[in-house]
């Protein structure tokens, strides 16, 4: 049957809202247990208010009954929830904070004190010798230490057996922690560590120390050296280099990931010679990123495997690309991928070529994947992949050519007047992600262009990728475009595209996303007049910004936006926000000489006054939609309320729309939420471009 002519936007597709939030799970993480090889991964069940539960990849067995909920609270975002050792699993509970260990019969028990929460853990790490110690990040919350400038954060030590915290300040100094890994024979400990005002992206530094134990049978730490890193100096001034990913190959050979060379390369160390420094790994630097910024504890992008191999996933234009690192050359090869990004990469054993991942392909939902490397020596090597788990929505069926097909674009800028470090006569590129308007069923009529949702991700220094998404689907099969912008200050495009939004966040953001939307639109993709914005946490104070930008053109180009937590007062941020991003500020709005903390404040104050949405919202003409959790503790609530408040008194007949979403904190999990999210939005968008109460209903077609 030919396609039916139908406007954009206005098409029936099979993909709801409802079947999305049903049945939808998503993968939090893989780890592996080095032992016995068994694997368990983390997903995230919006049907169960976003519990996120352990499953063995053996069996398929959930291991985590209700209502214990794998899930970390430290620095917020959370992460490294998760352990398996020597058939042992070990998480922590997010409820109550505690640390807890599921035995190979199943049995779950505390191995921390109830501390009513007042102590969070992460990254539980057992010794390789002496199993009933583990190492883990702790956060310590207790009063007076429940601000974000007197939060504690440590490496700290438990005994397993006897359920006991021996001591919080195993490895202390630091303001933030992550990543820690004994040597396999327990004799020296390295991690990541990074002081304020940097972010680990910024300024993190790896470390290393010698391990022994005690006469009371506990460890003790001597010979605190740095490995790698420049982190900020006397509290002030931002890290130039980041280093991170400590990974032991042997007892002797450490690796890790640093953007010396302005990009993450591997670099390595030999312990055991005294006068060696670190150095890259491969004989040339790539000009490509071979790790990702910590935003969530716990991510790695190095796995070692037998010996000599070393397996990395590098971005790559945009995409992930796995490499396998031979350490007798060293040499690097690409291998055969079917997938465009890759998260949580973990070796079974360190005697075999397998290892686990998460990983999302073009047409395809996310999954748990095992690879087996295949050596010979008269061919290249190559990789066998086994799908542990998909995620598959069962409830949500439709054939494959409604996929849309993602092209990537790297435009040319024009000059941005008024942003720091950048000459107005730079010549700059922003790379982006566009999804066309896709259904077989389905054309748009002669001449016309479709709408299009202009979506600018969280982080801000984080990045969209091109991994199937169903929620995008959702939008292009009823004719709609989507443009996901990598804006300046994106990862994965090396350390100077990155620190492009340094000093400069609330105006080269809002630029380049504007600058991407009227780019396409100029090229004849898409229909200039019909753009809409959106984004959520970072992204929605681009999006709030982008609507009250003083610069007129910028600011009616949109047609309305929506904005999913997002920041309206950067300044009352900046002082009242949580431990992990309290001095992100300082980076982003360029508060970085200062003589005490009240010429920081007052600092704070007179550019967040500049960058603020909130005090430019009588430049509001468009319709705005905010959507909120009622529990966030990364962006609260009130940054939404007032924000709304004050353009309702501006204009009691403002296009201005807020929605609260019970018990949510930063970001959605919920299935209701989720559902009604997705169906308010385009809902929103469909009315402002009067495509009447039918043509807005999220009813799939009979």
């Amino acid at each position: 049957m030919a396609p039916a002519k139908a406007p954009y936007g206005t098409w029936k597709s099979p993909v709801t809202a409802d079947a999305i939030s049903q049945g939808a799970i998503s993968l939090a993480d893989v780890v592996a247990d080095h032992i016995t090889g068994d694997i368990f991964h983390l997903e995230t069940r919006p049907a169960e208010q976003g519990r996120v539960v352990i499953i063995d990849d053996r069996t398929g067995e959930e291991i985590l009954p209700a209502p214990y909920n794998a899930r970390s609270k430290v620095q917020e975002y959370g992460g490294a929830a998760i352990t398996a050792h020597n058939s042992t699993v070990y998480f922590t509970n997010f409820a109550d904070g505690r640390a807890y260990a599921i035995s190979p019969e199943r049995q779950i028990v505390p191995i921390t004190p109830d501390s009513n929460g007042l102590h969070r853990f992460a990254a539980i790490t057992p010794h390789p010798v002496h199993r009933n110690l583990l190492l883990a990040i702790v956060e310590d919350h207790t009063p007076p230490n429940n601000t974000p400038s007197t939060i504690h954060t440590t490496l700290g030590l438990i005994e397993e057996s006897s359920a006991t915290l021996l001591t919080k300040d195993l490895v202390s100094g630091a303001d933030f922690y992550a990543q820690p890994q004994f040597s396999p024979d327990g004799n020296h400990l390295a991690w990541t560590e990074w002081h304020h005002p940097d972010m680990p992206w910024t300024g993190a530094e790896v470390w290393l120390a010698d391990i022994q134990l005690s006469a009371s049978s506990s460890l003790q730490v001597s010979n605190k050296r740095k490995v790698a890193g420049v982190g900020s100096v006397d509290g002030k001034r931002i890290g130039s280099i980041c280093a991170y990913n400590p990974t032991w190959v042997n007892n002797s050979t450490l690796l890790f990931t640093s953007d010396e060379t302005g990009y993450q390369n591997i670099h390595s160390i030999d312990i055991a010679a005294s006068e060696t420094l670190p150095g890259l790994l491969l004989p040339k630097a790539m000009p490509y990123d071979c790790s990702q910024p910590l935003h969530l504890l716990g991510w790695t992008t190095l796995a070692v495997l037998a010996p000599p191999y070393v397996v990395n996933v590098m971005k790559r234009d945009g995409k992930d690309v796995l490499l396998l690192v031979d350490l007798s050359g060293p040499e690097a090869i690409e291998l055969n991928s079917p997938y465009v990004v890759l998260n949580n990469l973990r070796a079974l054993k360190s005697t075999d070529l397998s290892f686990v991942f998460t990983a999302e392909k073009l047409d395809e939902a996310a999954s748990v994947v095992m690879a087996t490397i295949v050596t010979s020596r008269s061919s290249r090597p190559h990789v066998v992949y086994k799908t542990l788990k998909s995620t598959s929505n069962p409830s949500l069926s439709f054939p494959k050519d409604l996929v849309s097909h993602v092209h990537s674009y790297s435009l040319p800028l024009p000059p941005l007047p008024g942003a720091t470090g950048l000459s107005a006569d730079d010549t700059a590129l922003v790379h982006v992600l566009y999804y066309p308007p896709t259904n077989p069923d389905y054309i748009g009529l002669d001449g016309e262009k479709p709408p299009c949702v202009v979506n600018a991700h969280g982080g801000p220094t984080a990045a969209a990728e091109p991994g199937f998404n169903s929620k995008i689907l959702y939008w292009t099969s009823r004719g709609w475009g989507w443009l996901d912008v990598n804006y300046r200050g994106s990862s994965g495009y090396g350390r100077e595209y990155m620190c492009a939004l340094a000093s400069n966040w609330g105006i080269t953001d809002i630029w380049d996303t504007y600058q991407a939307a009227k780019l396409l639109a100029g090229r004849g993709i898409i229909d200039g007049q019909r753009c809409f914005v959106r984004g959520g946490s970072a992204g929605g104070y681009t999006v709030l910004c982008a609507l009250t930008e003083t610069d007129e053109a910028v600011r009616t180009f949109f047609a309305g936006g929506t904005s999913l937590y997002g920041i309206s007062d950067v300044a009352l941020l900046a002082l009242h926000t949580h431990k992990f991003e309290s001095r992100y500020m300082d980076w982003l709005l360029g508060v970085t000489d200062y003589k005490d903390e009240d010429d920081r404040s007052k600092q704070l104050e007179s550019i967040g006054r500049r960058r603020s949405p909130i005090l430019k919202a009588e430049n509001v003409n468009r319709g705005c939609l905010i959507l909120q959790g009622s529990e966030d503790a990364v962006v609260p609530k009130a940054q939404s309320i007032l924000f709304v408040q004050k353009i309702k008194e501006l204009d009691p007949h403002a296009n201005v729309e807020y929605v609260e979403y019970e018990g949510e904190g930063h970001g959605f999990r919920k299935s209701t939420s989720i559902k009604d999210s997705m169906e308010r939005e385009r809902r929103f968008y469909s009315s402002i471009c009067g495509f009447g109460e039918q043509n807005s209903s999220d009813v799939a077609e009979a």
